[in-house]
């Protein structure tokens, strides 16, 4: 996960219902299923199938692949 330019990294998840939550630098985030409006970020507008962490963080699948 890159979740800015400058940091990313990985981390294990535990999954509960449709959400998957996980510890980054000490805090719990959470990410859960949206479409590319509700992350924030204008690039992602109109996308589906995207999974959001908190407003302004959100990734979309690009559609090529599965």
């Amino acid at each position: 996960m890159q979740w800015d330019l400058d940091n990313k990294g990985k981390f294990d998840g535990t999954a509960t219902g449709d959400t998957i939550s996980f510890d980054r630098n000490g805090i719990r985030e959470t990410l859960r299923p949206t479409n590319g409006d509700a992350t924030g970020l204008k690039y992602l507008f109109g996308k589906t199938d995207c999974l959001t962490v908190k407003p302004g963080e959100g990734y979309c699948r690009d559609g090529l692949s599965r």
